[in-house]
């Protein structure tokens, strides 16, 4: 039986940048990141919707910090971050699919919610891919020592180019890794469970 395509979808994409904003001991600095969004919009299939897709390309971003490096993650709310932020900032944002337009215009930085802020990682021993931790996002003293703060997150639409090779040369054990970063043997109820190469880099699928 022939199933009736009652709808299109909608399709857009563009170059996503996201800027975190630090105070240092030795004052502050940026670190940012360009991805590509591949957007595809629901389908209506015999009244029913299929729902919203995007496919992303690039890599997280990745901040020096005094010699250790801090990597905010790529992860599922990545692509449509820059609508979800846009929802906290204007009143007259539409779903998703409808915003795309919009959204391609959005090309000021916008403050992203905090609540919205990327997962953070960095590494014990850079050359370990095991050693993987979690940073908190209120408190980098944590894991990097006085003096280190995030002040802000900043999303916008941009034509920079997508950034690639510097996940690559940060981490020399890249293109070696076969096993899940953090090793094979985490427990399930383990935060940094199952992150992989994916959460650092999105290839492109076309």
């Amino acid at each position: 039986m022939a199933v009736l395509l009652t709808g299109c979808a909608k399709k857009a994409d563009w170059h996503q940048k996201m800027v975190l904003y630090f105070d240092t001991p030795d004052g502050p600095m940026t670190a940012s990141s360009v991805i590509r969004v591949d957007f595809t919009g629901a389908i209506e299939w015999l009244g029913s919707m299929d729902g919203n897709h995007t496919d992303l390309t690039g890599e997280a971003v990745v901040a020096d910090l005094g010699g250790r490096y801090l990597f905010a993650l790529i992860e599922e709310n990545a692509g449509p971050l820059i609508w979800l932020t846009m929802l906290r900032e204007f009143d007259d944002v539409a779903g998703f699919k409808a915003s795309t337009r919009k959204i391609k215009r959005q090309t000021e930085p916008l403050d992203v919610p905090r609540d919205l802020w990327p997962r953070l990682v960095t590494f014990e021993d850079i050359d370990d891919s095991a050693s993987i931790q979690l940073v908190n996002p209120v408190d980098l003293t944590e894991s990097f020592g006085p003096g280190y703060n995030i002040r802000r997150v900043t999303i916008q639409v941009t034509k920079e180019p997508i950034s690639n090779g510097k996940i690559e040369t940060v981490l020399a054990w890249w293109n070696e890794l076969t096993t899940p970063i953090g090793g094979p043997r985490r427990p399930y109820a383990d935060p940094l469970y199952a992150i992989g190469k994916w959460d650092f880099v999105k290839e492109d699928k076309s």
